[in-house]
């Protein structure tokens, strides 16, 4: 995913909680006008937790850009 730079790790006592936090500004996330739905961005966001931790168990998915909280995924 070329759009993240880092990401964090927050052990819960249920399970972890990944941060991953978005490189520039410039990322796109609204779709056009008009335009069907779809969750690409969030099918590409839990692809890249699962096969990148494959070993912890994530509960969750926080998208960060700059200091504001862009979304939240849920397991």
């Amino acid at each position: 995913m070329e759009f993240l730079h880092k990401y964090g790790v927050e052990r819960q006592k249920d399970g972890i909680i990944l941060t991953l936090y978005v490189s520039d500004f410039d990322t796109e996330f609204a779709n056009e006008l008009g335009s069907e739905m779809s969750s690409s961005h969030q099918e590409s966001v839990c692809e890249y937790a699962t096969n990148r931790f494959p070993h912890l168990n994530i509960k969750a998915v926080k998208i960060v850009c700059g200091g504001i909280m862009m979304g939240l995924c849920e397991y």
